[in-house]
């Protein structure tokens, strides 16, 4: 089975963002802060109608990896997971986001043309030139972390590309 995949530029291991669990009956604001299992804090960002964590995560699980083996990336670039790793990453009440979250969450942006711009930072301090389109106007924050192949373990594209996994298993 192949597992679907939401990219915010252009179309292995990859970097995994979470969604707050539709669990929340009283209608209260979402937290503006979650934490994980490492103690690492993020802020939320409320897109359409959905709870979203902004940034890459950073939470160290059996199966992540350090883009590089360079620790001095987590705190910008998050950590890189293998689909199963990505599944057990979000703190508690969080889940990996399903196909449908991210096809609402691309809707709720203004479709798949420009949802990607409006999720990732503008200019080119994490982007590479030309990051044409961002703007991060949704504040999701998404950054290009790369990937590494899973086969020979060779990362690629830090700068480049943002990845991020889907919980919806699908066929070839």
């Amino acid at each position: 089975m192949k597992k679907l995949l939401f990219i915010l530029i252009i179309p292995f291991l990859l970097i995994s963002s979470c969604k707050k669990d539709n669990t929340d009956d009283n209608n209260d604001p979402p937290a503006e802060t979650v934490t994980d299992a490492n103690g690492n804090v993020y802020s939320t960002v409320v897109i359409g109608s959905q709870t979203w964590m902004s940034g890459n995560i950073r939470v160290d699980v059996p199966g992540s990896y350090i883009y590089n083996n360079n620790s001095s990336d987590i705190s910008t670039y998050g950590r890189l997971y293998t689909w199963e790793a990505a599944k057990t990453a979000c703190p508690s009440g969080w889940h990996l986001p399903t196909q449908a979250d991210l096809e609402a969450l691309a809707q709720s942006l203004g479709g798949n043309q420009i949802a990607g711009g409006k999720m990732k930072n503008a200019g080119t301090t994490y982007w590479q030139a030309p990051n044409a389109g961002g703007d991060n106007s949704s504040g999701f924050n998404g950054l290009p972390g790369g990937y590494r192949n899973a086969t020979d373990g060779i990362f690629f594209g830090k700068g480049q590309y943002g990845y991020y996994w889907s919980s919806t298993d699908c066929s070839t």
